[in-house]
């Protein structure tokens, strides 16, 4: 069964975090979100998998903490790289970690909610 839009922007607009709704070729909808306040994230319906709802949120590493990544050991940045895997694996999110020569400096963190287990809270 496929995700109801008119549901999800009314819970969205109830709660005010509509950032904006933005043409996708890919999604059925897709809304950008503040959540929390000024931080963005994407509400998703893939025309792929029309009985799911992704939430993402990408963070870039600010230059001030990619400046002391650069000047920590590798094997600090690899160390904390790991934990960082870690951490995300026990909270069973998807995740996705750009790293190049192991200095961190983007991430994006998505969940799949599932029609079925939608709701409002």
């Amino acid at each position: 069964m496929a995700i109801d839009e008119e549901q999800v922007r009314n819970w969205l607009m109830e709660e005010d975090l509509i950032r904006e709704k933005i043409y996708d070729e890919n999604a059925n909808f897709h809304y950008i979100i503040n959540f929390p306040n000024n931080n963005a994230m994407d509400i998703i319906n893939p025309k792929s998998k029309e009985d799911v709802l992704i939430i993402g949120c990408a963070t870039e590493v600010s230059q001030e903490e990619q400046s002391i990544i650069k000047s920590s050991p590798k094997d600090v940045n690899q160390e904390f790289i790991w934990k960082i895997r870690f951490s995300l694996n026990e909270m069973l999110l998807d995740f996705e970690l750009e790293h190049p020569n192991d200095q961190l400096t983007r991430f994006i963190i998505t969940e799949d909610i599932f029609e079925d287990g939608l709701t409002k809270h």
